[in-house]
């Protein structure tokens, strides 16, 4: 039996989010995607870790470790207002998944070849 060539099903598992975002210092405070690609900030976010997300043109993201400096400088100034918001609520506030596998895992959602549901088949 041959089978048709389809593109392959990639999933990537995601440490934090989607974009982790890289910020200038003062005064221009410019965000860049860790993609290289510029970002406006529509919106920033803090966690109960403290963390610190953007939500922009782009996308959702973390603000890289090493410009916490340069985000704390742009919240002093009053640039970007943090939102309190918990970590749990990210991924379905922002709709993206941490782990696709884990999600297959613990649900029907994956395909019925994988042992999900009552469906079975016999190939002759």
């Amino acid at each position: 039996m041959v089978f048709p060539e389809r593109p392959a099903r990639v999933y990537v598992e995601l440490e934090a989010t989607p974009l982790i975002w890289r910020v200038d210092a003062a005064p221009a405070f410019a965000v860049m995607a860790h993609t290289g690609q510029p970002a406006r900030v529509q919106r920033c976010l803090l966690d109960e870790s403290g963390r610190v997300y953007l939500e922009t043109d782009l996308g959702f993201g973390l603000v890289h470790t090493l410009d916490m400096t340069h985000a704390a400088d742009a919240v002093e100034q009053g640039l970007w207002v943090p939102e309190e918001l918990p970590a749990r609520d990210l991924p379905t506030r922002f709709g993206y998944v941490r782990s696709p596998q884990a999600l297959l895992k613990d649900s029907c959602l994956r395909p019925f070849f994988l042992g999900c549901g009552p469906i079975s088949f016999k190939l002759t």
